[in-house]
């Protein structure tokens, strides 16, 4: 599985398998899916949430402590 996710406000959620590159764009068979309000969001938000305190994420620019 490579997925990608993406989550704005806790209300808008993007899971995809798409790479941002033009061979993905023109040539690769991809496949997304756009989730707006509901409870999924908002969970996934906090799930990415906890990761960062657990240092299994770690936010762009920030060094592992």
């Amino acid at each position: 599985m490579h997925v990608k996710a993406a989550v704005a406000d806790g209300h808008r959620l993007l899971l995809t398998s798409a790479n941002l590159t033009e061979y993905a764009f023109t040539t690769n068979m991809e496949l997304g899916l756009m989730v707006t309000g509901g409870v999924l969001p908002g969970q996934v938000e906090m799930h990415f949430d906890r990761m960062v305190e657990e240092c299994v994420l770690i936010p762009v620019g920030k060094r592992w402590p």
